[in-house]
């Protein structure tokens, strides 16, 4: 009785077995040796050129982008307080 109620389960991991067989033939990276080493050096190429947005190359640079944004904030914060307590030279006149 155990048999047959494990029949299903030996055929579903048969099937999975072909699939895993099927699928690896077809891989890349499973192809003969020049296939391989093209495949390799086609990926690198892709990857050396994509560059994730908000990410640096190495952490100086981005400890470089970091030094940069806090200069730009700091230039920003200083300009914007210098003009809110000189409005304008027509203000200054007057008072």
């Amino acid at each position: 009785m155990t048999i047959v109620a494990a029949c299903p389960f030996v055929i579903l991991i048969l099937f999975m077995c072909v699939s895993l067989y099927k699928g690896l033939s077809q891989d890349p990276m499973f192809l003969d040796e020049n296939e391989k080493r093209s495949f390799a050096l086609r990926l690198a190429r892709e990857r050396r050129h994509q560059v994730p947005p908000g990410s640096a190359r190495s952490p100086w640079e981005a400890r470089e982008d970091e030094r940069l944004e806090r200069k730009a904030e700091k230039s920003a914060q200083k300009t914007a307080t210098k003009t809110a307590t000189n409005p304008g030279s027509g203000d200054q006149a007057g008072s």
